[in-house]
């Protein structure tokens, strides 16, 4: 009793100095080193070996009160889930969870201030999570121009991009996106397009080049006036271009184009070939074709030898059916330059028998003429020194008329044109008849008033008839 005594009148004197001091500074500290109190804290707790016990609930919606209506700030350990809490607007939020230290933080309410600050810790790669964001009144987002260190900054959105209200970032298509000047890597040309056109590869230039557009191989084009020489077909990849001839108040017939076509309305389809360059040419009856020099506009005629002209396609009235061997003769039945006809009842070919048949299709002879005929006939009188005539392949008949002097009529040499035969008659005066160019002819002078029919046989002219 003596030794106890003393020892708790010095634990009494020791608390009561401890309660005084801690009343004067408004202050509380547990633990070691209870005299060092730091005076930035209410409450101050150290130990190297102990900690903070918190209290441990089960389950905050069956809690009474007083906890039940804790303040905003109170601290309790739930241990459904390992994880400590905070009271803050009335409920009681997740701080962290009870495993390895990591988890989220959930915040609700309006998010206020100005959004700058540090964080002191390291956060790893999508460790923080942002369920929603309020009160962000423009479409901005967050990020770096370039990867590695640097400040975060903010990247406002061209017009022509947006996001929904899903988050999902989009391109306007009613408006204008950026102006492209490259595809693949590859730059494109700065030439302005004109209309119906499109980019193509242009591998000489390396270029992605304004062209025209190409539907099935072949290339369309409106001439602006009517000379068809600036029909061309320049490229090489296309090498067929259709072109319509001009219109409205440039409309006519064509220039430097085929003869005789008086149609408004035409077409040309050019043809690339090497350094050559063909045109058809067709309009409402006329077809014809040119070769022309080079491929790019103007074309230029064909330098030759020979001068490549126009061609024309000869054609007929749709509804004409023609007859195996009736000859085909030039007819129009409107405006066509180049129209034939047939008819075959009076102009046949037998092709068979080698016969030409005359008003007949029937021939029965290499020539059978069914109706008259005309042979040529002429007459000639001494007029002067006119006192010789020569006969030629243009004569059949030819008489001597007058009577004054003698008059020479000259065949050709009968080794030239075997077969042939005249006729020479008097009606006058004296006729000599010669050969030119070698040969004999039987009778050299035709009596008066006779008339002697001539054939050419080897190199002689025989007399066949004699009337």
């Amino acid at each position: 009793m003596k030794i106890t005594l003393p020892i708790r009148i010095c634990m009494l004197a020791a608390m009561a100095i401890c309660t005084a001091t801690a009343i004067q500074a408004q202050q509380l500290k547990l633990g070691t080193n209870p005299t060092a109190v730091k005076k930035s804290a209410l409450l101050e707790l150290e130990s190297t070996n102990q900690g903070l016990l918190l209290t441990r609930i089960s389950d905050t919606s069956t809690l009474t009160s007083p906890i039940k209506a804790a303040l905003d700030g109170t601290l309790i350990y739930l241990t459904t889930d390992n994880s400590l809490r905070i009271r803050s607007l009335g409920q009681w939020q997740k701080l962290s969870t009870g495993a390895g230290g990591t988890g989220t933080i959930t915040l609700s309410g309006d998010l206020t201030g100005t959004g700058t600050g540090t964080v002191p810790a390291t956060i790893n790669n999508q460790a923080v999570t942002f369920a929603k964001f309020q009160n962000i009144n423009t479409q901005r987002l967050l990020g770096r121009f370039a990867a590695g260190a640097g400040s975060v900054q903010e990247i406002t959105l061209d017009n022509s991009l947006g996001l929904t209200t899903g988050g999902v970032l989009y391109a306007d298509s009613t408006k204008p996106i950026w102006n492209a000047s490259r595809i693949l890597g590859r730059p494109i040309s700065g030439t302005a397009p004109t209309d119906g056109y499109v980019l193509k590869w242009n591998t000489a230039a390396s270029q992605w080049i304004p062209a025209d557009d190409i539907t099935g191989g072949a290339s369309y084009g409106d001439l602006p006036d009517r000379n068809i020489a600036k029909a061309d077909a320049p490229d090489p990849k296309y090498r067929m271009k259709i072109w319509a001839g001009p219109t409205g108040t440039a409309a006519g017939t064509v220039q430097s184009g085929p003869l005789g076509t008086a149609a408004f309305a035409w077409s040309v389809l050019a043809f690339q070939n090497g350094a050559y360059t063909t045109q058809l040419y067709f309009d409402k009856n006329t077809l014809a074709l040119r070769e022309w020099q080079g491929n790019a506009a103007p074309l230029q005629p064909n330098a030759g030898p020979p001068v490549n002209p126009w061609y024309k396609v000869v054609t007929t009235h749709g509804d004409n059916v023609f007859t195996d061997g009736g000859l085909i003769f030039a007819g129009k039945t409107s405006d066509a330059s180049s129209e034939v006809k047939q008819d075959a009842a009076n102009l046949f070919w037998d092709n068979g028998s080698k016969e030409l048949g005359v008003g007949t299709n029937a021939p029965n002879s290499t020539l059978h003429v069914n109706g008259s005929f005309t042979l040529p006939a002429r007459a000639f009188n001494h007029s002067g020194n006119n006192t010789t005539t020569d006969i030629t392949a243009d004569d059949y008949t030819v008489v001597r008329t007058g009577n004054n002097g003698t008059v020479t009529f000259r065949l050709p040499s009968p080794s030239g044109c075997p077969g042939r035969i005249y006729v020479l008659k008097r009606d006058g005066g004296a006729v000599n008849v010669t050969s030119q160019g070698g040969g004999t002819v039987e009778e050299t002078s035709i009596a008066a008033d006779k008339a002697y029919t001539y054939q050419a046989v080897g190199n002689t002219w025989y007399v066949i008839a004699e009337y």
